[in-house]
């Protein structure tokens, strides 16, 4: 695969937007170059939580999938993943938005958390399995699968009624 110079930009809150020059061989990597390099401004707090990196499910059936050999041409996969591990479909790799942010965790050193629904074992069971197939036990240490019924315990008051009002989400 060849590299390609690419311009990155991310809008914050406040809609400025930001851009950066990076030279990568996939989208996935001039991301994880231009937020790794964009971390040290302050306003990037506008975009991120410090280094944590989220995947939320609330609505959605479940996580994406992709050939296998779109994830195959992705760096450090092999470094990161047992790849054997990853759950495939015939020539598909499931749970993409999983391994994607693993991925992204490692490479800008930062944290993923997974938020979803405690009534859908499917998805707690899917990011599980993503876990195992993770090498090290010290990116391990940076997943977490937070629910939204653990989340909806230290939310304000009319969020809480929101979320129970509307998807039946409660503490």
């Amino acid at each position: 695969m060849t590299l390609k110079a690419c311009t990155v930009v991310v809008h914050d809150l406040n809609e400025t937007a930001h851009s950066i020059d990076v030279t990568a061989e996939t989208l996935y990597e001039a991301i994880a170059q231009a937020l790794a390099t964009l971390r040290v401004y302050a306003w990037v707090g506008d975009i991120a939580l410090g280094d944590l990196m989220v995947e939320a499910k609330l609505t959605e059936t479940g996580f994406q999938t992709t050939s296998a050999r779109m994830i195959e041409r992705y760096r450090d996969l092999e470094e990161v993943f047992d790849s054997g591990e990853l759950m495939r479909s015939g020539e598909a790799v499931q749970c993409y938005q999983l391994v994607r942010g693993v991925l992204a965790a490692h490479a800008t050193g930062g944290s993923f958390c997974v938020f979803c629904d405690a009534r859908r074992p499917d998805l707690i069971e899917n990011w599980y399995s993503v876990m195992r197939a993770v090498r090290s036990c010290v990116l391990r240490c940076r997943l977490r699968l937070l629910t939204w019924q653990e989340m909806t315990a230290s939310l304000p008051g009319p969020l809480q009624k929101f979320l129970a009002a509307k998807y039946g989400i409660a503490s």
